[in-house]
């Protein structure tokens, strides 16, 4: 029997293996606003791919710190939520910063009135 010749620097990879590499690769932090827009509360739901200090602050659009919700705190991996108040904040749109090991993560808020 006659053997195909392997092409130089082709790689067969199976699908398993693939889908656990993009997954190393792509752990990373999400962050995510619900509702959004929010009239009187919003939930802030985040993961962590790793441990490490975490600092959550909401800022306005020219980047005035509104609120300080974490600072430099060690958090484990994982899931969190965490209940953000908005009613005391004027209508708007605002900066939710997430930073987790010296990288940030902002999501936009925007906040309505009736």
């Amino acid at each position: 029997g006659s053997t195909t010749p392997s092409r130089p620097g082709f790689v067969t990879m199976s699908p398993q293996a693939a889908l656990e590499t993009d997954g190393a690769d792509k752990a990373q932090v999400t962050l995510r606003i619900t509702p959004n827009p929010a009239l009187t509360w919003s939930t802030l739901s985040y993961t962590l791919p790793d441990a490490g200090e975490v600092t959550i602050e909401i800022r306005t659009v020219s980047g005035q710190l509104i609120e300080r919700l974490l600072n430099r705190q060690d958090m484990l991996p994982g899931a969190y939520t965490k209940s953000l108040a908005v009613h005391q904040f004027a209508a708007g749109v605002y900066f939710v910063q997430l930073t987790h090991e010296g990288q940030t993560y902002t999501e936009r808020l925007v906040v309505i009135r009736p």
